[in-house]
């Protein structure tokens, strides 16, 4: 719906009639009605935000050591791949395409080649 159409569909509504003492009142009654509703908000208790907070900084403390007692895999990884660069890069350079994995063991670095067909 285009603006032009929505202010013509507006302007067509036709305003229900109010007595004029409705509007006289309009304002007090409003204001009565703000100062009688209490407000439902209520502040959380300063126990249940320590709380949170401890549980917060407790699980981030986890995740943390966990993956910092995860990382000596990838760092082992990276200095075998650096101890045989030289070798990696070779058969990348004899046979491209054809190797499709890296492994390693105790007797050294693997390359897994594939046939394609």
């Amino acid at each position: 719906m285009k603006n032009t159409d929505l202010d013509l569909e507006i302007k067509g509504l036709r305003v229900p009639e109010r007595d004029p003492r409705f509007w006289e009142d309009f304002e007090d009654r409003v204001l009565k009605e703000l100062r009688t509703t209490p407000a439902n908000h209520t502040p959380p208790e300063p126990m249940l935000q320590r709380l949170a907070w401890g549980f917060g900084v407790a699980l981030a403390c986890v995740v943390l050591s966990i993956s910092t007692g995860q990382s000596g895999l990838p760092k082992r990884l990276y200095h075998a791949v650096v101890k045989h660069e030289h070798a990696l890069s070779e058969s990348v350079r004899q046979f491209p395409g054809h190797v499709c994995a890296l492994m390693q063991d105790e007797h050294g670095m693997w390359k897994v080649m594939e046939d394609q067909q």
